[in-house]
C-alpha cells in the first residue's frame, strides 16, 4: 500500500522453484528505490515470527522489529512481527 508518507508491504513472495536466486532481494531493492523516488519516509511490513528466511531478508534491508501482534495467525499459532525502516 502506498500511503504517503509511508509504504506498507503487504506481501512479497517468490515461487519455491525460483528461490535462492536473489529474487527476494531484487524485489526489496525495487520497493526501496521506489520509496526513495517518491520521497516516502517510512516502509513497514508484517511477518510471521517463525519465517526465518523473510526475517533475514528484511533485516538485510535494515528493517527492525517495532512491535508484535500475538497469535495474529491463529491457525498457525504464530505471531506477527511489525517491522519498519526509514528511507534515506
Amino acid at each position: 500500500w502506498l500511503l504517503p508518507p509511508e509504504i506498507h508491504i503487504t506481501n512479497i513472495a517468490v515461487d519455491p522453484e525460483c528461490r535462492y536466486q536473489g529474487l527476494g532481494s531484487r524485489l526489496m531493492e525495487y520497493v526501496m528505490d521506489l520509496a526513495y523516488e517518491l520521497r516516502i519516509k517510512q516502509v513497514t511490513l508484517e511477518v510471521r515470527h517463525n519465517n526465518l528466511a523473510a526475517l533475514a531478508l528484511y533485516r538485510k534491508f535494515g528493517f527492525e522489529v517495532k512491535g508484535m501482534r500475538k497469535n495474529y495467525y491463529a491457525s498457525e499459532k504464530a505471531h506477527a512481527l511489525i517491522m519498519s525502516r526509514t528511507v534515506r
